[in-house]
């Protein structure tokens, strides 16, 4: 931020017509913001079983397109517990 507002300053100082220098009047995203979508079958895995709270729960279940099963869920999370990582560990990692 500080670059873009430090570069449109010096181009005022060079060139005093501001559309000749400012180069975000060009540019545009085409990047859409992805609705998130909770699985209830996921969160109720996740919770019940792995005692993930419930909005860590819908968060998670709805970031992980590769988590659309529960029973793929529930036997991943459950390898990594099965080789000590704890509770924290799982949550920080799946969210």
């Amino acid at each position: 931020m500080i670059a873009i507002a430090r570069k449109n300053l010096s181009c005022l100082f060079i060139n005093p017509n501001p559309f000749l220098c400012n180069s975000n009047a060009l540019s545009f995203s085409t990047w859409r913001e992805k609705r998130l979508i909770p699985v209830p079958e996921i969160c109720d895995v996740l919770v019940n079983k792995h005692q993930f709270s419930p909005e860590l729960a819908s968060l998670a279940s709805s970031r992980l397109p590769k988590f659309r099963d529960p029973q793929r869920t529930d036997s991943v999370l459950s390898f990594l517990k099965e080789n000590c990582f704890t509770v924290t560990q799982l949550q920080k990692i799946v969210v």
